[in-house]
């Protein structure tokens, strides 16, 4: 597999999976069960100081549709890293 096919793998992939957290973000069933919303709660919570990262977030402490809307997001995030760097491989080195 070339570098530009395995770009547009990992592009279309990440395509689908931000469509499916949009999705689910609006659909009643992944709704948060709390009034609040369990991941507003958890992002206010502080980290050495500071607003906590997502990345650092204990998805023990959410509701299961959080939780799930909470692993979309983050396999989003690093499909969205894995995508730049693959287009950045898949670029042809110019002045040779």
């Amino acid at each position: 597999m070339t570098p530009s096919e395995k770009a547009e793998k990992i592009s279309a992939t990440a395509g689908q999976v931000r469509t499916l957290c949009e999705t689910l973000n609006r659909h009643e069933a992944f709704q948060c069960e709390e009034q609040s919303s369990c991941i507003q709660k958890e992002k206010a919570r502080r980290f050495r100081g500071r607003l906590r990262p997502l990345q650092l977030f204990h998805p023990d402490r959410l509701c299961s549709p959080c939780r799930a809307y909470w692993f979309l997001s983050m396999a989003s995030v690093e499909l969205d890293s894995l995508e730049r760097a693959a287009l950045e491989q898949a670029k042809p080195i110019r002045g040779t």
